[in-house]
């Protein structure tokens, strides 16, 4: 919430109570579950166990984010718009 909301006197939420040890456990899961999935559909195996492997996996995912152009929400560029 920004500073001026706050200054109008709207209110604010509540401060989350702290996550419990098993819903920890489940997001950790769930991530699992979701990287696997992704990198089976991306013809990886399933679990990535040779720490060279996830070395070079890590830097080619790197470098994919590094030369990804970067998205723009203006309209610069574009005379058809």
């Amino acid at each position: 919430m920004n500073a001026y909301k706050a200054k109008r006197g709207e209110a604010r939420r509540p401060p989350r109570a702290p996550l419990s040890e098993e819903d920890r456990e489940a997001i950790r899961n769930a991530g699992m579950e979701d990287a696997r999935r992704s990198r089976l559909r991306q013809g990886l195996p399933e679990r990535i166990e040779d720490p060279a492997a996830i070395a070079i996996l890590a830097a080619l995912l790197r470098t994919a984010r590094s030369i990804r152009p970067p998205e723009s929400t203006s309209r610069e560029g574009n005379p058809a718009a």
